[in-house]
């Protein structure tokens, strides 16, 4: 457009081949979605079992135009997200700080147990999703520019002898300005300033402190600290695993011994034992000694007993 912008019909040309472009492309993503979602998840269901060649396709094209509209929707709102770096991170962090906090619970929490592991990845995924929805609701979701002004700033910086210090210029019909400059050894280096140059102050105190306002950088750490803290105040709670029954070559070395010296702390720490191993205990004892007896009495009768070969 720069260089054929001059010429009649050249600018709607280039907006038709761009929007024939980008609806090709959603549409053929769209009715992929569609076709995916009525063959994994609509067909086998049983209302849609019934349903016709006509009523399948027909389903199919509304479930292209909502993907359509869903899509448009996302584009639109894209826009106010901010940079794509940003909207990225957060929402890569807010989603892997979970998980990666559900693998060091296993790994540094051997008293954590399943459900102590499933609170934690459910309450710290939906913690971090709502803080970032809500930053990018609120308008926070893009960090404020710096600004970029190089006053004050040496025009030839990279010089190895700068030696700065400050020189007093006299400007026609002003008073007397002083500006930084610098001295090299083959002379002085102009700087790059204004005869009075004005410095914007920020208020401080006119900026929000929510929970909103933290950064997006934080995400994936905050993951994994609270899906850490939660999953052993659930596992606390629900039951702790005993020492005896943590595979040693799965956890921390310090970790498991801290775990087998706070467990000789608890007054009645053998009551926190597995409630699962007293109740299949008595069941493997009783099912192990009933297949014992079958198959003594299985090999009694193949080989049969002593007077049945009196010759041996």
């Amino acid at each position: 457009m720069d260089k054929l912008g001059h010429m009649q019909g050249m600018g709607g040309l280039f907006v038709a081949a761009v929007y024939g472009g980008v609806l090709s492309s959603m549409s053929s993503q769209a009715n992929s979605i569609a076709c995916i979602i009525w063959e994994d998840f609509l067909k086998d269901q049983p209302y849609f079992k019934t349903f016709s060649n006509t009523a399948a396709t027909n389903t199919v094209k509304l479930l292209s135009a909502v993907t359509g509209i869903l899509s448009v929707g996302c584009g639109l709102l894209s826009g106010q997200l901010g940079s794509l770096f940003n909207v990225a991170y957060s929402i890569n962090g807010a989603l892997k700080g979970p998980l990666d906090g559900v693998f060091l619970t296993g790994i540094l929490v051997p008293w954590a147990n399943k459900k102590g592991a499933l609170a934690g990845l459910i309450i710290s995924s939906t913690f971090n999703m709502w803080l970032v929805i809500g930053k990018f609701i609120q308008g926070g979701g893009t960090p404020p520019y710096l600004p970029l002004s190089t006053e004050g700033c040496l025009v030839n910086g990279s010089h190895p002898l700068l030696i700065n210090s400050t020189t007093a210029y006299s400007f026609p019909n002003s008073p007397t300005t002083t500006v930084p400059s610098s001295y090299t050894s083959t002379g002085i280096n102009p700087v790059a300033s204004t005869h009075n140059p004005q410095i914007e102050a920020i208020d401080v105190s006119s900026t929000s402190h929510t929970i909103y306002d933290i950064s997006y950088c934080y995400s994936g750490i905050m993951g994994v600290i609270i899906t850490m803290v939660i999953s052993s105040l659930v596992s606390l709670c629900t039951g702790p695993v005993a020492p005896k029954n943590v595979n040693k070559k799965l956890v921390n070395l310090t970790c498991a011994r801290l775990h087998h010296q706070l467990w000789q702390l608890l007054p009645n720490h053998d009551s926190y034992s597995n409630d699962m191993e007293d109740k299949v205990a008595p069941n493997l004892t009783t099912s192990a000694s009933t297949g014992l007896d079958d198959v003594q009495q299985l090999t009694k009768k193949q080989t049969g007993s002593r007077e049945d070969y009196p010759n041996l």
